[in-house]
């Protein structure tokens, strides 16, 4: 407990914005997971991407590990290097439901990697050319697959915390947000490769970043303020590319504590949005981000649903007529199951040790109905992924299904 505790205040005093510089020599070993942080799943329930941090700094740099959610095993060979201190991941997927880009920001040289996923029977990874999938070499993500790093005349912001893909028709673009306020704009290409076009400032402490599913905005919240703000990308090919930055909603809740804005993420309706909050108190808060009849959104609180302390990452799942909230509690090693439509606590379900990040996906042909909903959870402390049951109808709904290491 007392170990748990400590890399606890550790965790947070890093993603507060004081971040050491690794120091091992070894490259971080490919086939494990070590102080995971961010998590990107296939919408079809086949694999899972997750970042290592390397936080101990025991190693030159962290990984991307992949898991086969579908064997509960870590994909032997399928791993790349990175930078230390991932933040966020934002995926492109194909026509069949599997990830084929992933996005990756690093507090470690402020930089954004992007990865070519190959998506055969086994996935395999690829972030430089020449470089093998698989291979261990620290920092296998460079060249025209790096935006930032060291030596680098541009990079995305100190202590990046979001990246977010934008969709607008046939175009594609992303968006990062760094703890400062800094906020850049990037055109994908058909191939996936970011061209950096735009670049902004929002409000000091950004945190959370999130896309309205149907108005395709990015929406941020804020560490250090009680409020949210809109991202608007504008494009139209040429050298004139912009992105607007205006307030969306101010969160007058109960919530009054030291730390406001933690993870955002929208119902897929685009109807809602929930924000945690890390007060004290702790709460989820809801917001009424239904689309106008003038094509804005309407951005206002609607309630809070009261949480144990250090709520951190959100999964939204909907079911049917059903709406639920996963939130991670890293503190005390629960994943807290909340009714997006009554706010009312449903479960609070024990997982391993500092669970973070959420992601939502399909069982796939492990359960018994592949379509189900399920929670996948980064553990950070314990080095491992946790699979939480979400179904409503299930008769294990709220449990643990399995844990991967």
């Amino acid at each position: 407990m007392q170990r748990r505790l400590r890399l606890a205040g550790l965790l947070l005093s890093v993603t507060g914005g004081v971040a050491c510089e690794p120091v091992g020599p070894e490259p971080h070993p490919a086939g494990a997971i070590r102080y995971p942080s961010a998590l990107a799943v296939d919408p079809s329930g086949d694999f899972a991407y997750v970042a290592n941090t390397n936080f101990d700094s025991r190693y030159a740099g962290g990984t991307i590990t992949t898991v086969d959610l579908q064997k509960g095993q870590i994909v032997s060979g399928a791993s790349v290097g990175t930078y230390s201190y991932a933040s966020d991941f934002a995926s492109r997927t194909n026509d069949a439901g599997r990830i084929d880009r992933l996005y990756l920001t690093t507090r470690e040289g402020s930089a954004l990697s992007w990865v070519e996923v190959g998506t055969g029977e086994t996935p395999t990874l690829r972030c430089s050319d020449g470089v093998a999938a698989g291979s261990t070499t620290f920092h296998d993500c460079q060249g025209r697959f790096l935006f930032g790093g060291a030596g680098a005349d541009q990079d995305v912001g100190a202590d990046p915390f979001g990246v977010e893909v934008l969709r607008r028709g046939d175009s594609a673009h992303l968006v990062t947000s760094a703890f400062g306020g800094e906020l850049n704009l990037f055109r994908l290409g058909d191939d996936g490769a970011p061209e950096h076009i735009a670049f902004a400032y929002g409000t000091s402490g950004t945190y959370g970043l999130a896309v309205h599913p149907v108005r395709d905005v990015a929406f941020t919240s804020s560490k250090f303020t009680n409020s949210l703000q809109e991202v608007l990308a504008y494009d139209d090919g040429t050298p004139d590319a912009s992105l607007l930055v205006r307030e969306a909603a101010i969160v007058s809740s109960p919530v009054t504590g030291r730390e406001f804005g933690r993870s955002l993420a929208f119902a897929p309706s685009g109807d809602l949005a929930f924000l945690a909050y890390r007060g004290p108190p702790a709460g989820l808060v809801a917001l009424d981000t239904r689309v106008l009849p003038d094509g804005t959104s309407k951005n206002a609180v609607i309630g809070i649903a009261g949480l144990p302390e250090s709520p951190t990452g959100i999964g939204v799942i909907e079911t049917g007529e059903r709406l639920l909230v996963a939130v991670s509690l890293f503190s005390r090693d629960e994943v807290a199951i909340v009714d997006g439509q009554s706010l009312s606590l449903l479960a609070l379900v024990e997982v391993g040790d500092g669970p973070f990040d959420v992601a939502i996906t399909k069982a796939g042909a492990r359960g018994s109905d592949p379509d189900a909903p399920v929670a996948v959870v980064t553990l950070f402390n314990e080095g491992a992924v946790s699979v939480i049951d979400v179904d409503p109808k299930s008769p294990s709904f709220a449990t643990e299904l399995r844990r991967i290491r």
